[in-house]
């Protein structure tokens, strides 16, 4: 049996079949029509706090330490934009939406 130390998922509303989960030091992502073992893993320096994904567009978003990683899913290499999040507002976001997601998808 296969067990994961889950904090954050998130599963894809364009794609219902998609789940991502920010485990300990690893995204993980499922593609539940396929087996229950993850498709594509990708290694993290820290614990994935949070997790988050844009409706229409190909990217995700987690925060990882102080940084908040935005990656395309066609691409999961390294991350497109990485932002440092400042200490008064990083303890703001240990839940899984983010308040920003909404305009960046407008940004997009």
């Amino acid at each position: 049996m296969i067990m994961w130390n889950v904090i954050a998922y998130h599963l894809f509303r364009n794609d219902g079949k998609l789940l991502c989960l920010g485990c300990s030091r690893s995204l993980k992502f499922f593609d539940l029509r396929e087996s229950v073992r993850p498709v594509c893993s990708l290694p993290m320096p820290n614990l994935v706090r949070s997790v988050s994904a844009a409706d229409r567009h190909p990217c995700i978003a987690c925060i990882v330490e102080d940084f908040i990683s935005i990656y395309d899913r066609r691409r999961l290499t390294s991350p497109l934009y990485r932002i440092l999040i400042p200490y008064f507002v990083s303890t703001a976001f240990l839940s899984p939406g983010f308040m920003w997601l909404s305009s960046w998808n407008s940004w997009i």
